[in-house]
């Protein structure tokens, strides 16, 4: 007679035995090629609109100004933006503490 051996149950909440500790090879492999493939889209995009606005003349800059003229546009504003911001944000910390009013 062979001896029978008991299988342990398994504890409700317990994580499972295998080891989720540590991080696998396979998702520390995946996460270079991810990464170079969001570079790469960003950096895709950003030829094309050049391309389009200055390059080739395709869009009229009036209605789709140039990754220059923007950038530029972005740089002279930078301190109407930065005080726009602040009031905004101002605003919204004032209405989130503001107490709701009670349902009648």
């Amino acid at each position: 007679m062979t001896p029978r051996t008991e299988q342990q149950e398994p504890v409700v909440g317990a994580p499972p035995s295998t080891s989720m500790e540590q991080p696998s090879a396979q998702a520390s492999d995946r996460r270079g090629p991810l990464l170079l493939v969001s570079v790469a889209s960003i950096v895709a995009v950003l030829v094309l609109w050049w391309v389009l606005t200055t390059g080739l003349n395709v869009l009229k800059p009036l209605t789709f100004p140039s990754p220059e003229e923007v950038w530029q546009a972005a740089k002279d504003l930078r301190g109407q933006l930065l005080s726009d911001a602040l009031a905004t944000l101002l605003r919204v910390v004032v209405a989130a503490a503001r107490p709701l009013p009670a349902a009648a």
